[in-house]
């Protein structure tokens, strides 16, 4: 599904049907729109960098099927119509819990820190292999790590737009040591004692959000981290800095990324 929002800064990734359901918003409700001049879209940043080829989620994918079509031997009642689909949404399964996991813990950072909220004693969560573990032993190392970076926080949870085109949520604008960053956390599933390696487009989206968030320091340097916590081993949670020449690099990198998404597109989203 891919998210939409307003030039206004407003979320519009539904829209509702002629029987009062919605549906998610598409390129083609972008484009009616536009061309009436109710409303302009704009893409978020994950759908401009989904159009440059992801080897890693690729694979993944292709993993989850071929787990889920072992796990689910064909069935001498299915036809191979009803067997692919029987397979595919299984493998579905993994990636939906993990982004619910992903959701939800996101959320629940964004309401303690802005104020709004707290853990309650013995709150459990459960995990993306569906192991049920106390909601503390996942937000208390984030906190931990957060607030041990010693921040100045502007806002959480903040809808930015650009004027090239784009929008999206960040988790946190902050001020530090005298210049503007962005945090964004990431939830990901981890191995013992193996190293967090960041995607590059969450290098891109730290850059796109911090371009959309700090018009007027645009010649200063660019700062940013993502916040990983891990999914698979409860209590890890690791800060991941990125070097200001990392950022203008991925920068022009996710600028090319939407002129190509708006050319194959035929949609120009900015102005």
């Amino acid at each position: 599904m891919s998210h939409w929002y307003t030039r206004e800064g407003e979320p519009f990734h539904k829209v509702r049907k002629a029987n009062g359901e919605e549906r998610d918003t598409t390129l083609a409700d972008a484009k009616r729109f536009a061309t009436a001049k109710t409303r302009f879209l704009l893409p978020s940043v994950t759908s401009i960098t989904a159009i440059m080829a992801n080897n890693g989620l690729d694979f993944y994918k292709k993993q989850a099927v071929a787990k889920a079509a072992y796990a689910c031997p064909a069935s001498s009642f299915e036809t191979e119509d009803e067997y692919i689909s029987h397979v595919l949404k299984k493998a579905d399964e993994p990636m939906q819990l993990a982004q619910d996991f992903g959701t939800l813990i996101h959320a629940r950072l964004d309401s303690i820190l802005g104020d709004k909220g707290s853990v309650a004693e013995g709150e459990m969560v459960m995990l993306p292999e569906g192991r049920e573990v106390p909601l503390v032993s996942i937000i208390d190392p984030a906190l931990d790590v957060i607030r041990g970076l010693n921040l100045e926080f502007q806002s959480t949870e903040r809808i930015l737009t650009s004027r090239l085109g784009y929008a999206g949520t960040s988790d946190v604008l902050a001020m530090k040591n005298g210049l503007p960053i962005i945090v964004d956390y990431k939830t990901k599933k981890t191995t013992q004692d193996e190293p967090i390696v960041p995607f590059p487009e969450q290098k891109m989206q730290i850059a796109a959000y911090w371009h959309a968030a700090f018009p007027p320091w645009v010649d200063s340097p660019m700062g940013g981290c993502n916040i990983f916590i891990s999914s698979t081993e409860p209590g890890r949670v690791e800060a991941h800095w990125y070097e200001s020449e990392e950022l203008e690099h991925a920068w022009e990198t996710f600028k090319a990324c939407l002129a190509l998404w708006k050319q194959s597109k035929k949609y120009e989203s900015g102005w």
